[in-house]
């Protein structure tokens, strides 16, 4: 179950590369600039061995690799969430499928329905965790507002106090 859980996190990713070719810049370009970086940064050092001169740019790159990328974070983020579950409850394939105007809902073998929207790109994504998708970001506007309030306070103390 693990591999086929890794085949859709990979799917998934690949897709959010075509849908999103800003997404490319950070899976590959920089990636790949940041070894060249740390490459050319630890590389005119004198070491015992070829092997020697390697360890610090390639063990810089696998470090910040690992922080910068958060692989597996979006796979973690939705098993917490319990999106995995909803979506492993019933993958029987398509019986069928209805479309009306920008809406269209899928109907699996076994009865399960999955609504989905037409997006601005002409893409087609699933509508099922957009409540809680809303919910996120409204908490998040709401947090960004206390946090710029307490900052204009700050402001305003730091400035009586000069």
């Amino acid at each position: 179950m693990t591999a086929r859980i890794l085949r859709y996190e990979i799917r998934d990713e690949l897709l959010g590369i075509l849908r999103e070719p800003t997404a490319l810049f950070f899976s590959v370009l920089m990636p790949v600039g940041f070894f060249a970086l740390f490459t050319a940064m630890f590389s005119g050092q004198a070491t015992e061995s070829p092997s020697t001169a390697m360890i610090v740019p390639f063990g810089t790159f696998g470090a910040l690799a690992v922080v910068l990328m958060n692989p597996g974070i979006g796979l973690a983020d939705a098993r917490e969430r319990g999106w995995l579950d909803r979506l492993r409850r019933d993958m029987s394939g398509v019986q069928r499928v209805e479309i009306s105007g920008e809406r269209a809902t899928v109907e699996t073998a076994r009865g399960t329905r999955y609504p989905f929207r037409r997006r601005p790109n002409g893409i087609w994504g699933t509508t099922l965790f957009t409540a809680a998708l809303t919910t996120e970001a409204e908490r998040a506007a709401r947090d960004l507002q206390l946090i710029e309030r307490a900052a204009d306070d700050y402001r305003r103390a730091a400035s009586r106090a000069r």
